[in-house]
């Protein structure tokens, strides 16, 4: 009978072990974490494959958060990465995207071989906190949902290094 007692709190440490017995530690000082959708239009369509980041307005939230958009436009918003939502508050949005068409070469190769090009897909405007005309509040206990029109459809080479 005691060996079934012992047998059996090892066992419950052991699962409890394995488990893990309360969820991923979050970081210290993380506020309650608000769900954000954001939607990207371009040219009357979705916008797939773009970086979407919110720009706290308040100076006290350092909490980096942000996103990509998938083939619908749609960025789930996460903080520093992995925490989905963002916390409360007003915030600038910043669009951006990149892509690069051809080989993608050293500067030093020997052979000569022409330097990929790289585009921006997206007006500049869109690319800084200071420019920006897209903003969005995210409010406590309720999910924010905001659509983005960034303009025409754009692609602008970018000068090589």
């Amino acid at each position: 009978m005691k060996f079934r007692k012992t047998s059996g709190a090892v066992l419950t440490c052991l699962c409890l072990t394995i488990s893990g017995c309360g969820g991923e530690d979050l970081p210290d000082g993380l506020p309650d974490l608000q769900p954000v959708i954001v939607k990207v239009i371009q040219g009357g369509a979705p916008l797939e494959g773009a970086s979407v980041q919110l720009i706290p307005q308040d100076s006290s939230n350092t909490w980096a958060s942000g996103g990509s958009t998938d083939a619908t436009g749609v960025a789930k918003i996460m903080t520093h990465g992995k925490y989905e939502g963002a916390p409360a508050g007003t915030y600038k949005v910043t669009v951006d995207k990149f892509t690069t068409d051809g080989p993608a070469v050293a500067a030093d190769d020997p052979d000569g071989a022409p330097a990929a090009t790289s585009y921006r897909h997206v007006d500049p405007l869109f690319s800084s906190a200071e420019s920006t005309t897209a903003e969005l509040t995210v409010a406590e206990g309720s999910p924010t949902e905001e659509t983005i029109d960034v303009g025409a459809t754009v692609k602008k080479a970018l000068p090589k290094l």
